[in-house]
């Protein structure tokens, strides 16, 4: 339960006292699916275990960008300041506890893609002609709404991504071409940073299907 009064909830910056482990509060919402009070949260054994392995995930990456002396974000500073009791959460900053537990899963897939990927180089964007293979789809939630991610490899493993809006033309148009063991396309290609790590990959952007391979 959240302990505080109408005015301060809506002080910029009122500090949130919380009544319950905030992380399992916020792994709780996560398990119902949907935008809950948490006042009206009741955390199980299961959002307890969540939330332990959530603190220990961040708590670990910031560790280790610290000791290999790599900038970290301010939102990752406030987030490792907050898990280790070290830092109050305010009332601008609930969303960043909402979202933690899709943070988490993310890191999680981000970090399996990584390992089964080869490293980009950063470079400037160019338009090219290149044969991809699916590798995997990823679906994010941010608050313009569901992002579906679609991945795809080269013949050296490196990955290409193109994120596309859930529930448009676009997502049905791509998620059929997935199905094929590859496409060949003439898109433009940018290199962007996996969130929170030095590794690259091929963001693609204004892409022309060419042909597809066997399903």
């Amino acid at each position: 339960m959240i302990q505080t009064t109408f005015d301060e909830l809506f002080r910029p910056g009122a500090e949130i006292k919380f009544s319950d482990d905030p992380v399992a509060l916020s792994c709780a919402a996560y398990r119902l699916g949907s935008y809950h009070e948490f006042s009206n949260l009741r955390p199980l054994d299961e959002d307890y275990e969540l939330a332990d392995k959530i603190c220990k995930h961040y708590i670990r990456k910031l560790t280790l960008q610290r000791l290999c002396n790599k900038n970290t974000s301010r939102f990752r500073e406030k987030l490792g300041a907050f898990l280790v009791n070290n830092r109050p959460l305010y009332n601008n900053e609930i969303g960043m506890l909402y979202h933690l537990p899709y943070f988490y899963f993310e890191d999680l897939e981000i970090e399996s893609l990584i390992e089964g990927t080869t490293p980009v180089v950063a470079q400037i964007p160019k338009h090219v002609e290149v044969k991809l293979q699916p590798f995997r789809t990823m679906k994010i939630k941010r608050q313009g709404g569901e992002i579906k991610k679609f991945w795809w490899v080269d013949n050296y493993k490196m990955p290409y991504c193109l994120p596309v809006r859930v529930a448009t033309e676009h997502s049905t148009f791509y998620q059929s071409i997935f199905d094929f063991s590859s496409i060949r396309v003439s898109t433009r290609i940018s290199t962007t940073k996996f969130w929170g790590t030095e590794r690259w990959f091929y963001q693609l952007s204004h892409t022309k299907l060419l042909g597809v391979g066997d399903k």
